[in-house]
């Protein structure tokens, strides 16, 4: 099954941050941040207007095909050498003072399987260095509490993007 939530960005009363172990069940953490003025003018517009937004909605896949690509994500090659890389990013996690604890070993799935799917949009077949950099930090910064951090709020957050940013230019690519 695929479940997307969406949380409040903003420290706000009423909201109340996730303990790490459901923030481990979560493959990504994305932030789509605010549309453009030209999407922004037209969902005020059409707002405005009193169209009924849900009445324009067109799917885009239909649920075999989400499933077919689901399986095809299985089928992405990923060489030694870049299972090797991931786990030495995971591992560096581990290792890093400046976590309370690193990555998960669901975390290292989450993040092959995430590049695996990177991959596939991209149109390859096989796994290269920069498709799990890319998503190191959407997959696995939402997982790391800083050592200091007593829950998973903005800042700890934030903390913990750039301590995995240091290690990610720290980690030996495979060239």
């Amino acid at each position: 099954f695929l479940v997307m939530a969406t949380q409040n960005p903003l420290e706000q009363h009423g909201t109340y941050p996730l303990p790490e172990s459901q923030l481990d069940r979560f493959m990504m953490r994305l932030s789509i941040g605010y549309p453009d003025a030209d999407e922004e003018r037209n969902v005020i517009l059409q707002s405005a207007g009193g169209m009924d937004s849900i009445d324009r909605i067109r799917p885009v896949l239909d649920a075999g095909s989400v499933l077919a690509l689901q399986e095809r994500v299985d089928t992405v090659h990923a060489d030694a050498s870049i299972v090797d890389y991931l786990m030495s990013i995971v591992q560096a996690t581990r290792a890093e003072p400046r976590y309370r604890a690193g990555a998960s070993t669901r975390a290292a799935i989450a993040l092959l399987r995430a590049a695996r799917g990177y991959a596939l949009v991209d149109g390859r077949e096989f796994l290269v260095p920069d498709d799990v950099r890319r998503l190191a930090v959407p997959v696995l910064a939402h997982r790391l509490l800083p050592a200091g951090a007593t829950s998973a709020t903005g800042e700890a957050y934030e903390e913990a993007v750039s301590v995995l940013d240091e290690l990610l230019g720290r980690v030996a690519v495979p060239v």
